[in-house]
């Protein structure tokens, strides 16, 4: 059986790999027309354009495209396998559909693992380079329009300002207040503040600060007055970055798994507005892989028996199931399903379609 397993892989892994060539192609070609005037505009050069952006933009491309390459791959060479009567063969053998099912089910593991590494660690920071590319040479250059930004940023403290612009990553009449027990302890004022890349730090400019003092004297609660330090310029660390406060299209498929689970303890922390979406995005990364394993075991379900159609009938009756699945996934990134919770609701899709994969093993001629 070792000769027979390893060749079903070489089939899989190749007809896989056939299968994601030819689509980052046809995907690539499509982008670049799309995109062509943009280059032409910016005079980027062909190495800018291959090694900043479509070397970035691959990645991402191969992640999104591998569960619909893992089904295409099993339904082709299955049943041309089928066809050729070579499951006969195997099944006059002796060997049974569930052990001929065991080569697919180890590689679609393979398969499920390196997808999540892809999206866990590789394809983020690939997205980050292909955004700061897009932001840079293709997407309109619009300033940050909202108003009058309060952030939560520590336990006790909180920023304002009222406006800011992210190109330049400068906050416009920044302010920064310390409140404990609901009482003003400090607060920060300057005209604007930069974000300092290379330092990590904010530079402020015109800084006035003003600490409100309190001492206690015999029990009873003395109030001094305030302290005023003026600064002309004033660099200091907060907890607070420009992605803070600005979020670019894809914030959070830019964080590795590591990143983006710190970034969800600072967000509870503060209690934003933003943290659901952090959660489903998170539990997402977990969901997204199982996709490759439950659409080889529905391809391999419908693809063993010998059709009258032919591979053309197979291929249809797959890409139609794949394509609801897909949709499912992506609904459930939106909709709720009733008494559960949203990051649960992300895995309604590959659970209904798993066991509807177990029946179609279960119905198939063996």
């Amino acid at each position: 059986m070792k000769k027979l397993d390893w060749y079903l892989v070489r089939k899989f892994v190749g007809t896989f790999i056939f299968m994601v060539m030819i689509l980052i192609i046809v995907t690539v070609v499509i982008d670049a027309t799309e995109k062509v005037e943009d280059f032409r505009k910016h005079k980027l050069t062909l190495h800018a354009i291959v090694f900043d952006y479509f070397a970035y933009f691959i990645p991402f491309i191969v992640n999104l495209l591998t569960p619909i390459c893992v089904f295409l791959a099993v339904i082709f060479f299955t049943s041309k396998l089928a066809n050729d009567t070579e499951f006969v063969a195997m099944l006059s053998a002796g060997i049974s559909l569930y052990r001929l099912y065991l080569p697919y089910f180890f590689t679609s593991i393979v398969i499920s693992i390196l997808t999540f590494y892809l999206n866990a660690y590789v394809v983020p920071k690939a997205t980050a380079k292909r955004m700061d590319f897009e932001y840079k040479y293709l997407k309109l250059q619009m300033t940050y329009g909202e108003r009058d930004i309060h952030k939560k940023i520590a336990q006790n403290q909180y920023f304002y300002c009222s406006s800011y612009n992210q190109y330049e990553q400068t906050a416009y009449q920044f302010s920064l207040e310390k409140i404990i027990n609901g009482k003003l302890e400090s607060k920060l004022l300057a005209t604007r503040g930069v974000y300092m890349d290379s330092l990590k730090k904010w530079r402020l400019d015109n800084v006035t600060i003003r600490e409100f003092l309190i001492e206690k004297v015999s029990n009873q609660v003395e109030f001094i007055p305030e302290k005023i330090t003026q600064i002309t310029q004033l660099d200091t660390s907060l907890l607070l970055t420009p992605d803070d406060i600005y979020r670019k299209e894809y914030f959070a498929y830019m964080m590795t798994l590591d990143e983006l689970d710190e970034y969800i303890a600072l967000e509870t922390m503060r209690n934003s507005d933003f943290l659901p979406e952090l959660l489903i995005n998170r539990m997402e990364r977990f969901a997204f892989p199982f996709a490759a394993f439950i659409l080889t075991l529905i391809g391999f379900s419908l693809a063993t028996a010998k059709k009258r159609g032919g591979i053309a009938m197979q291929l249809g009756v797959g890409i139609v199931l794949a394509f609801v699945f897909i949709v499912l996934v992506q609904l459930s990134k939106t909709i709720q399903f009733p008494g559960l919770s949203q990051e649960i609701s992300l895995w309604i899709p590959n659970v209904l379609f798993f066991f509807i994969g177990l029946y179609l093993l279960w119905k198939a001629p063996k």
